[in-house]
C-alpha cells in the first residue's frame, strides 16, 4: 500500500484497525510512504496554486533530466522543487553521458590493445566494486541517492582510465559501457536509449569529417561553417592525439 507520508495517521492506521476487524487477516504486508514535494520550500497543494504539472516541466527540461532529479532524493524524504535543482541535475547527466560518449568514441576508432594491463584490472575491480554498492543502495529501501553516486564513483575512475594516451583493451571498454546501459540506463532509466542515439551519432561523425577533410584542404571558411553546425547541435570538438573528440553540451 501506497500514500504520503501525511497519510500514516489517522488514514492508514483506520484502514488497518477497520480492514483487520473485518476480515482478521492482515490487511497489507508492505507500506511505501513518500515525502514531500515541495515548491522552493513549500508543500506543493492545489489550495496553495503552487502546483506544478510534468508536462509543463517537460516542456523545457528531457524526461531523463526529470527522472534523475527525482531519484537524486529518497523516495521517504521531502523534494524540494526549483529551476536550479534541474539544471544542477542536467549538468549531473551530461557529465555521464560525456563519459560515455568517449568510451563509444573509442570502440568505433577500432585502434585496441589486445593485452590487459594494471590499469585495466584496475578499471574492472572498480567496476565490480561499484556495481556492488549500487545493487546495495538499491536494496536498501531503494536508496537511489547513494546508487546515484556509485555511478559517478566509477565515472570518476573511468575518465582517468581514458586520460591515458594508451590503446585501450576493447573488452574492457566494452565492461564499462554495459555498466551504464545496465544501471543508469536499464534501471534507473536516466539514459537515453543507445539505439535512437545511433543516427544521431552517425550524422555527427560524418559532419565531422567533412570538417576534417576540409581543413586538409585548407578550406577554413567552410570548416567554420561545419563547426558553426555542431555547435548549433549542442556539439563541442575537442582535437586530441587519438583524434577528434566531441560530446555534447546541451
Amino acid at each position: 500500500h501506497t500514500g504520503g507520508s501525511d497519510l500514516v495517521f489517522p488514514h492508514h492506521e483506520n484502514e488497518i484497525a477497520q480492514s483487520e476487524a473485518y476480515t482478521n487477516q492482515q490487511f497489507v504486508r508492505y507500506w511505501m510512504h513518500n515525502g514531500y514535494l515541495c515548491l522552493n520550500n513549500q508543500k506543493m497543494s492545489k489550495s496553495l496554486g503552487n502546483i506544478m504539472r510534468v508536462r509543463d516541466i517537460n516542456q523545457k527540461y528531457k524526461g531523463e533530466i526529470i527522472r534523475y532529479f527525482i531519484l537524486s532524493a529518497h523516495y521517504r524524504s521531502p523534494l524540494n522543487f526549483n529551476e536550479e535543482q534541474l539544471q544542477q541535475a542536467e549538468s549531473s547527466l551530461q557529465r555521464l553521458n560525456n563519459t560515455i560518449f568517449n568510451v563509444k568514441h573509442l570502440l568505433k576508432q577500432g585502434k585496441f590493445r589486445k593485452s590487459k594491463d594494471k590499469n585495466d584490472d584496475l578499471i574492472l575491480e572498480k567496476r565490480r566494486e561499484n556495481k556492488q554498492k549500487f545493487i546495495e543502495a538499491m536494496d536498501d529501501d531503494f536508496n537511489t541517492p547513494v546508487a546515484l553516486s556509485q555511478l559517478f564513483g566509477f565515472t570518476r575512475e573511468v575518465n582517468i582510465y581514458l586520460s591515458s594516451p594508451e590503446q585501450k583493451n576493447k573488452e574492457v571498454l566494452e565492461e564499462i559501457l554495459k555498466f551504464y546501459q545496465e544501471l543508469a540506463g536499464k534501471i534507473l532509466g536516466i539514459l537515453k536509449d543507445f539505439d535512437q542515439e545511433e543516427s544521431f551519432e552517425q550524422e555527427i561523425k560524418k559532419l565531422i569529417e567533412e570538417r576534417e577533410e576540409a581543413r586538409k584542404e585548407r578550406n577554413w571558411v567552410k570548416s567554420d561553417q561545419i563547426r558553426d553546425k555542431l555547435q548549433e547541435k549542442g556539439i563541442l570538438l575537442e582535437d586530441t592525439p587519438s583524434g577528434v573528440r566531441w560530446k555534447k553540451n546541451k
